[in-house]
Order: C-alpha cells, then sequence, then structure tokens
C-alpha cells in the first residue's frame, strides 16, 4: 500500500498504524480511505467514521435524466438541422454570398453535432455511488454520495473501488 500524504488536522484522527490508502476530495466534504475505516471530513475539526465492515456501496444512475437531457439534446439538434435546411432550400431567403453559405452550413453542422452528443451522451453528474452503512439514513445518506465530475476522470471510481477492496477484506 501507498502511504499518501494528508493534512495535520487528518493525520490528528488517524490511530496508530493507520494510513490513508485513498482519498476523493468532493464538494461539501473530503474523504480518505486509510488501512482500517472510511472519515468523511466537513471541515478541519468535524468528521464522521465507518468501519469498512459495516459498509456497502452502489452505483445510482438516474436514467430519466439521462433520457430526458438526450431527449432534448437530439430534439433541439433536429430543429437546428431543420433550420438550416428550410433556410438552404427557400428561394426567398436568398442565399446568394458566401458568407450566407458558410452560415447555413454551420448551423446545419451544429444541428448534427447535437444529435450526435445527444445520442451518445452519458453524463457522469446523473451517475453517483451510495455508501451506506447503519446509522447513515435521511438526509445524511445524501452527503455519503460520491460523484465523477466527467466520466473519463474516474476519482470517485477509483476511491470507490478502495473502499469495495477493504470492505470485503481483499
Amino acid at each position: 500500500m501507498r502511504n499518501i500524504n494528508v493534512s495535520q488536522s487528518v493525520q490528528n484522527q488517524l490511530s496508530k498504524g493507520e494510513e490513508v490508502i485513498g482519498t476523493y476530495l468532493g464538494r461539501n466534504a473530503d474523504y480518505f480511505a486509510t488501512n482500517k475505516r472510511l472519515l468523511r471530513f466537513t471541515s478541519e475539526t468535524k468528521y464522521q467514521s465507518l468501519d469498512y465492515n459495516t459498509i456497502s456501496v452502489n452505483l445510482v444512475n438516474r436514467r430519466v435524466g439521462i433520457n430526458i437531457i438526450r431527449l432534448i439534446a437530439i430534439g433541439f439538434g433536429i430543429l437546428i438541422c431543420a433550420l438550416g435546411l428550410l433556410i438552404i432550400f427557400d428561394s426567398s431567403m436568398g442565399i446568394d454570398d458566401v458568407d450566407d453559405i458558410i452560415g447555413v452550413t454551420i448551423l446545419f453542422v451544429m444541428g448534427l453535432v447535437t444529435i450526435l452528443i445527444g445520442a451518445v451522451l452519458n453524463i457522469a453528474w446523473l451517475k453517483y455511488y451510495q455508501i451506506q452503512a447503519p446509522g447513515v439514513a435521511g438526509n445524511d445518506l445524501r452527503e455519503w454520495r460520491l460523484t465523477d465530475s466527467f466520466s473519463w476522470a474516474g476519482n470517485a471510481t477509483k476511491f470507490v473501488e478502495i473502499i469495495k477492496q477493504k470492505s470485503t477484506g481483499h
């Protein structure tokens, strides 16, 4: 295991022989996986601790949100493309110079890109990892959510892997 440097306030809460093996810096709290337990700091002096043998972590997908955003993006893209085609084929618009043609082409391409984005959309903040343990319920449950700001960053995913390894004893 690699030892991670942490602030003095975190070090003050570690027991003898306890080392930080993973970190996740969230918006409202910082999380530290140690070789013995999971710590959550909301300030330098306020923290919570969970034993690994009491933790379960689940990935939650808010599929409804993803589908609605995809539908809006695809619909907006179709609307932009249709507007571009309407301008191209409407003879009363008088598209005859290069600037007009470039502008309409850019509009049409923007519509196609928007459709493509909607088709392949995978928004990381619509997924989160929920840490559950006895005594963590209600509004407190929301405080134990880990999200990746961008799906390619995978910070929460990497941190959750550490937690799962420790909670299953591997």
